[in-house]
């Protein structure tokens, strides 16, 4: 659902710590960054230097429970929002989680029976083209556009977005369309539970959220 509604990529959602969840002016945002834990290390990485960006939460996911999620694990004592999620080095000592992550979507959408739609088999991926086709659809400005998605614009690319308006676009996040079975289909993040096989009412609104992903 984050994947969905953010566009972004799966190894900047896996690596999430809960002090990446900010709020500004009263619109809670992802800082995704790439910046060390506080015991010095360095755990996360991202793909360019134009990924680090601030990308609004998207209103249904608060609407979903999202910020009373990061609240419970908070008071848990956890520090990462996913915590079964370790780093693993790539090409470069690179730390990225998004192998785990790929193959956990690979078990998990198998148990919700798609393996594929009418292009072919969507994989984590397809969420950020989905995402993507929507806000362009939508007429995005492409400097917000380049912002949300943390894609290289032109040579402003750092000056023009740091200056966005975080409400602003929050507001561009909302034009994106999707059918309203989808929406209407999503879970509060207290009828997920993080095991398979899913409740029947989650299989079939996550199912909704994969058939509509493009590959």
């Amino acid at each position: 659902m984050m994947a969905l509604l953010t566009g972004a990529r799966a190894n900047e959602l896996a690596q999430l710590r809960l002090s990446d969840i900010k709020d500004d002016q009263l619109v809670p945002f992802f800082d995704i960054n790439e910046d060390a834990d506080s015991d010095g290390e360095r755990r996360k990485s991202l793909k360019t230097k134009t990924s680090k960006r601030h990308v609004p939460i998207h209103p249904k996911l608060i609407e979903l429970g999202f910020l009373d999620y990061v609240q419970e694990i908070r008071s848990a004592g956890h520090w990462c929002l996913f915590r079964e999620m370790e780093p693993q080095k790539a090409t470069g000592e690179r730390p990225v989680y998004n192998s785990q992550m790929a193959n956990w979507f690979f078990r998990y959408r198998k148990a919700c029976d798609v393996l594929k739609n009418e292009d072919g088999k969507p994989v984590f991926h397809s969420f950020r083209h989905t995402a993507a086709t929507r806000l362009e659809n939508a007429d995005v400005p492409l400097h917000r556009l380049s912002g949300v998605l943390g894609h290289l614009q032109d040579g402003e690319y750092l000056q023009t977005y740091a200056k966005l308006d975080k409400a602003k676009v929050r507001t561009e996040l909302v034009k994106m369309e999707f059918p309203h079975d989808v929406m209407n289909a999503l879970p509060s993040w207290k009828d997920i539970e993080f095991s398979e096989p899913q409740p029947l009412p989650v299989v079939l609104g996550l199912r909704q959220c994969l058939l509509n992903a493009e590959k």
